[in-house]
């Protein structure tokens, strides 16, 4: 078996088990993390806070595993608001639980 054979026959088999893609938010988290020179960030307001939260459960319910683990990195998301909290604060106390909120108001 060749390097290129090896190496190809390597990838598909990550691939097949779901670590290559693991592997590469990982690394985009960590370039996320080696390119942040700012030491301190604002403090997010309400709305900034409220946006990521919904966005954190949409990604969570469609299963973007990958993107949720980077997105939270970088949002650097430590508040985590419960779901009645959140339909409260956007006026979306009827929506079906079963779906994100972001629906709700993407098709208000």
């Amino acid at each position: 078996m060749s390097v290129d054979e090896l190496k190809a026959s390597l990838e598909r088999n990550l691939q097949a088990r779901g670590v290559f893609n693991k592997l590469e938010a990982y690394l985009r988290s960590e370039i996320f993390n080696a390119l942040d020179t700012n030491d301190t960030k604002p403090n997010p307001n309400l709305e900034t806070l409220l946006l990521n939260e919904i966005v954190r459960e949409y990604l969570k319910f469609n299963g973007y595993k990958h993107a949720l683990s980077v997105f939270e990195k970088e949002a650097d998301l430590d508040q985590v608001f419960d779901r009645q909290d959140l339909q409260e604060q956007l006026n979306l106390k009827m929506y079906p639980s079963n779906v994100p909120l972001l629906y709700g108001l993407a098709f208000k």
